[in-house]
């Protein structure tokens, strides 16, 4: 047992130093005497050594092996249609076609959870991403694959949740007086900034814009998780603030989670860098806590806790269903061919059970626990030691705000 690889120097001062332990999400200060004990003697004489107890129990002597990804939750990605009544610029950015909706297709996944259910006693609950294009395109068969999945859950003893990635424009009062009874525990709203970028990004109009703004203020009301995803460019980067701003003056800012994304996409003048995309999002962290006094502390330093996995095409229990019935590992592979259809229950389960480990060593990475490698298909490691600044950076502004 030696000294963890997996603290991270967040701050040096004086006499101490501030470490975040990723693999237990902690930060703490230790005194740079105490550290260069631990870092100067044997591992069998670490007991006698002080504080030795409590930084056992912050994992401050443990290394992260990963292993096999499991988990008690069957996720299922479910792209209902490639459609959307919006037109973002970055939109099936690599040139896929979007296909029109097999209206039969969907019908299989009853059967499918079904089957499921009934040969994998360790699953405890099944989680369904209502995904799209605008997923609110086909509301009603989302009501209706909804009383489906309940009910197949209730048979089986299995809590059922949901989520719902949308533009929010069609979130009507109609749909949103049913979010209780389709089990929809949150729901996620993209957008990428204020009234002018929401018509130069999307094409949108400023009547859509007040469909979705009054949306936000109408759901926020709900016992419900909302999450405001804003995805920034160089363009719209600089109108991200004053989105924030307007929400806090309408009371509405303090009662949504805020996320902040990259675009990527192949305009590339328009995309930022790595380095670009972790200073701004950081820039627009500190307006938050400190000009706007943002409250949901615990989903602005999300990303300093430690994660089971990047994404579902390293998990087992997790499969992508799209529009034409297709099923994937990625959301990535939405429209694209796969030989996977939800007709072949069979194969269908092998490909949930089935999970692509990355084939690189990150175990050893300092932020490894919290990061799990990030994005296997769109890996760069170039793109790691930005990754690592912005995870240094963050957890020091954690620490200040809390101290």
């Amino acid at each position: 047992m030696n000294i963890s690889p997996h603290n991270l120097f967040v701050n040096e001062q004086d006499d101490a130093i501030i470490i975040l332990n990723t693999i237990s999400g902690a930060i703490f200060e230790l005194e740079k005497s105490i550290y260069d004990k631990y870092k100067n003697s044997n591992e069998n004489e670490y007991k006698n050594l002080p504080y030795y107890s409590e930084l056992l129990d912050l994992s401050f002597f443990s290394s992260y092996a990963d292993s096999e990804i499991k988990g008690n939750t069957l996720t299922i990605v479910l792209s209902l249609s490639e459609k959307c009544n919006l037109k973002c610029y970055y939109c099936f950015e690599k040139g896929i076609p979007k296909q029109n909706n097999n209206s039969d297709v969907h019908r299989n996944i009853p059967d499918l959870l079904n089957a499921y259910l009934s040969i994998n006693q360790g699953i405890d609950s099944v989680f369904v991403i209502w995904f799209g294009g605008e997923p609110l395109m086909e509301a009603k068969k989302i009501q209706s694959l909804s009383k489906s999945f309940i009910e197949i859950c209730d048979n089986y003893k299995k809590t059922y949740s949901a989520t719902i990635i949308t533009n929010g424009t069609l979130l009507n009062d109609e749909f949103i007086s049913k979010i209780g009874a389709l089990h929809i525990r949150s729901i996620q709203l993209t957008i990428d900034g204020g009234l002018n970028k929401f018509i130069d990004n999307k094409s949108g109009n400023q009547h859509l814009w007040q469909s979705f703004n009054e949306a936000l203020c109408k759901i926020t009301n709900k016992i419900i998780d909302v999450k405001l995803r804003i995805n920034v460019d160089r363009d719209n980067i600089l109108s991200v603030k004053e989105y924030l701003t307007e929400l806090a003056e309408r009371g509405v800012l303090n009662m949504v989670n805020i996320s902040i994304s990259k675009i990527d996409t192949l305009c590339k003048s328009k995309e930022l860098s790595y380095e670009e995309f972790y200073k701004h999002k950081l820039d627009i962290i500190k307006y938050l806590l400190e000009n706007l006094e943002y409250q949901r502390i615990d989903e602005i330093f999300k990303e300093l806790s430690p994660i089971d996995t990047a994404c579902s095409i390293r998990s087992k229990n997790a499969i992508v269903i799209d529009s034409q019935g297709k099923c994937h590992k990625c959301e990535d592979d939405i429209g694209l061919f796969s030989p996977i259809d939800t007709s072949d229950i069979r194969a269908c389960i092998n490909e949930i059970n089935n999970n692509t480990l990355q084939d690189r060593n990150c175990n050893n990475c300092v932020i490894y626990p919290i990061c799990k490698g990030g994005c296997p298909k769109h890996w760069d490691k170039s793109n790691c030691v930005y990754k690592i600044e912005y995870i240094t950076n963050l957890a020091r502004i954690k620490y200040n705000n809390l101290i």
